[in-house]
């Protein structure tokens, strides 16, 4: 029965530092208007410069045409804008973000496809 207990606590300390692992790479996921946007980190969000993963897609199809700007404020009340229209090979936008100071960092992402058209805001903010 210990054996039994011992196995089962390993398990879920197991599952559980898994799923802590993921929630810190895993910045945030909206949906509006049949866009959906995933921000995402390659590794945890230590202080320092760190590559931000932007996925964009309407419906179920990625978008390699946008204009993405990334605002991030500061722990220190400074606001610092990322540009960026270069897609990767995974089809998503690689902005190298410098955050230099452990707090609590909210953004703006906003972007518009390709030829212009309407802008589209998504807002949210992490904590390091």
């Amino acid at each position: 029965m210990k054996l039994l207990s011992k196995l089962l606590l390993g398990i879920i300390l197991l599952l559980g530092s898994a799923y802590a692992q993921y929630d810190i790479t895993h910045i945030k996921r909206q949906t509006k208007k049949d866009y959906t946007v995933l921000i995402k980190s390659e590794n945890f969000l230590p202080v320092g410069i760190r590559n931000i993963d932007v996925r964009i897609t309407h419906k179920p199809h990625r978008i390699r045409n946008a204009h993405v700007v990334l605002k991030v404020y500061t722990p220190d009340d400074k606001i610092i804008k990322y540009k960026t229209k270069q897609v990767n090979d995974k089809g998503t936008y690689t902005i190298n973000v410098n955050l230099n100071k452990e707090g609590k960092y909210k953004y703006i992402l906003s972007f518009k496809r390709g030829g212009g058209g309407v802008t589209h805001t998504y807002k949210g903010g992490f904590t390091i």
